[in-house]
């Protein structure tokens, strides 16, 4: 697979499709390529052109500690700079759990670079927090601190760095475990900071901010909870709720259907939920609750394609 220069840094990437509208997707964790290929080759086949990448200390990406910023606000520039270079811009930008936070900060950062976003296994809460910053942070900052660069090495995330680009274990030994550990711990406190939004990574604010067609599939367990991929969505925040008879306040209901099979039902269902005083102009409909994931991501591109020909930021939730 090629390799491109990113801001001074060797990353890898595919191109699946050789035409129609750009898509970039991230998976989750600390996932390389393979987590989301499978993804990206049904949605190239329906007439997409998919870019996939291992993400900067990521599967055979080059390995770099270092940044003022967060690891998620450093990935999403990376993915504009990436997109810049193959004359993608703008895409549709998504991907499942950690990649759904390197999509919002994207559309954060880059809010003219964006097409649409589809955001599957959202994150958020406490519990999410502070498991996720010891899983992606907190490990790696005790073996610095039990057994230096060499014990960072030893690591099964780190091992597969170094195997899949062998130049990692160098730049991993040349740095210094006290600035290793300082990094390291830096990107933590954004985990942990997350903890009270209603998503890791951002803010009611800005999420009102992103005027720009989404699909939102929420997640099925205490880390990626149904409940916190529907607060990305106006029918489920506090703010959109309507006063009841008794003087508290009731969900506002929303148009559904069973499933989306046409641009036309989108519009169709869409008209009628459209309101302006919301995080995302949005229709909700619901899907089948046993689709595959590919069905829901066919749907989502679907989805987030009509919404854009609309000119509007409507947004679906796929339950």
């Amino acid at each position: 697979m090629p390799l491109a220069q990113v801001r001074g840094v060797n990353i890898n990437y595919k191109v699946l499709g050789d035409r129609g509208p750009w898509v970039a997707l991230s998976p989750g964790g600390r996932r390389d390529i393979s987590g989301i290929e499978t993804q990206a080759k049904a949605l190239a086949d329906l007439g997409y052109r998919v870019v996939v990448f291992d993400r900067r200390n990521c599967g055979a990406s080059d390995v770099v500690i270092d940044g003022k910023e967060s690891e998620y606000e450093i990935w999403a520039d990376d993915i504009h700079e990436l997109l810049s270079q193959l004359g993608a811009l703008p895409a549709f930008v998504g991907g499942s759990s950690s990649g759904c936070r390197t999509a919002l900060l994207f559309a954060l950062r880059h809010p003219q670079s964006v097409r649409g976003l589809l955001l599957w296994r959202v994150t958020g809460g406490r519990f999410a927090c502070e498991r996720l910053a010891e899983e992606y942070y907190g490990q790696f900052i005790t073996a610095a601190k039990a057994g230096g660069m060499a014990a960072v090495c030893d690591m099964e995330h780190w091992k597969e760095r170094i195997a899949a680009r062998p130049e990692n274990r160098n730049a991993l030994m040349k740095l210094k475990p006290e600035r290793f550990i300082e990094v390291m711990s830096h990107w933590r406190e954004y985990f942990l900071k997350g903890a009270d939004l209603p998503v890791i990574g951002a803010s009611e604010l800005e999420l009102k901010s992103i005027k720009v067609p989404a699909c939102i599939v929420p997640g099925n367990d205490n880390t990626h909870g149904r409940q916190t991929g529907e607060n990305c969505f106006p029918s489920t925040m506090t703010s959109r709720s309507a006063p009841g008879k008794s003087g508290t306040k009731k969900p506002v209901r929303w148009p559904r259907c069973s499933a989306i099979s046409s641009s036309a039902a989108l519009h169709r269902n869409s008209a009628r939920g459209a309101q302006s005083n919301c995080f995302f102009e949005a229709a909700i409909f619901r899907d089948k609750p046993q689709s595959s994931r590919r069905l829901s991501l066919s749907t989502a591109l679907t989805a987030a394609r009509a919404c854009t020909k609309a000119r509007s930021s409507e947004s679906v939730l796929m339950r």
